[in-house]
């Protein structure tokens, strides 16, 4: 029985030694290493990826499931072959990483701190040589609007309630996600309130820092456009921690440019790595990272991998 790994973001090789040292009884191929993948096709039972091409995954007749290296599946999702895949009853594993979770959870309350404690006032105070203290401002004083309320926007909304922050979520049908089963899920909501993409106007204007966590999916596209800029109030802060393909970045630049944003934080981009050319990179009004709101941990990523295929495999 053979395993697939294509992690295109990550060490294939370090990933795939882990797992074979818990699985020894499983042969592992690489895929960006092999020659003739049709050679071993037929001896592949389960797929282990991260943003695979493609078009690819039909090919394995004796596929029983494939293992998301992340706690989205949107990039299996908009595979043209999805639907033909899911029809062969194929399992489709999340990632589920505590660790990498918090760490976004982590990312997100730094920022939201970073801006209300007025950070980047004091720090153009500095270069300037300017002893300037700002206004006192508290939590209440910035009111967080988390687009996705998944496990991650959960997790975020929790951890920011914890530190006095409203926080209000948005998913695509609140009918479908009863505030009862989120209280029997996590005991208490992690929202003061939720809306749903009726009330997407309503969500944009109520909220002084907006925290992204749309997948990447052609409903979502450029979904944070210039009139959605143009809903948040003025001097509203963007956080994109999620897919780049929701933000239109022309609007964004303009949003900022115009003042009608005061920040924006990106750690996920359309294209990555960014190009090193991209007007992203200088603009005054603009944090980037390298897509390091939420790592996987290894040990804990292959504990996770390891214990769902010994799942499937003992039925």
């Amino acid at each position: 029985m053979a395993i697939l790994i294509n992690d295109s973001a990550g060490n294939n090789q370090q990933l795939a030694h882990a797992l074979k040292m818990a699985l020894p009884q499983h042969e592992f191929y690489i895929w960006s290493q092999q020659d003739n993948i049709e050679a071993i096709a037929e001896h592949i039972h389960y797929a282990i990826l991260w943003e695979h091409p493609h078009g690819d995954l039909l090919r394995y007749k004796q596929l029983k499931a494939v293992l998301s290296l992340g706690a989205g599946v949107d990039h299996l999702s908009n595979d043209p072959d999805f639907d033909a895949l899911m029809a062969r009853n194929i399992a489709l594993v999340r990632m589920h990483n505590p660790a990498l979770v918090n760490d976004m959870a982590d990312y997100a309350l730094y920022w939201a701190l970073h801006f209300m404690r007025q950070f980047p006032q004091m720090n153009k105070a500095q270069n300037n040589a300017s002893w300037q203290m700002p206004p006192l401002q508290t939590a209440d004083d910035y009111p967080i609007g988390i687009i996705g309320m998944g496990a991650i926007g959960r997790a975020i909304g929790k951890k920011l309630q914890a530190h006095d922050f409203p926080v209000s979520g948005l998913v695509r049908d609140k009918h479908k996600t009863p505030d009862a089963e989120i209280l029997a899920l996590y005991g208490n909501a992690p929202y003061q309130q939720l809306y749903d993409m009726s009330e997407w106007q309503d969500f944009l204007q109520q909220h002084r820092i907006f925290i992204n966590l749309l997948p990447d999916h052609r409903a979502t596209d450029n979904m944070l456009d210039a009139e959605a800029f143009d809903a948040m109030p003025k001097d509203a802060i963007m956080i994109n921690i999620a897919r780049g393909n929701s933000v239109d970045i022309d609007a964004l630049l303009q949003a900022l440019d115009s003042e009608q944003l005061a920040y924006a934080v990106l750690d996920v981009f359309k294209d990555e790595p960014l190009p090193a050319d991209s007007a992203l990179w200088h603009h005054p009004q603009i944090y980037i990272t390298p897509h390091i709101a939420g790592r996987e941990h290894l040990p804990v990523m292959v504990k996770n991998l390891v214990d769902n295929i010994k799942r499937m495999e003992n039925g």
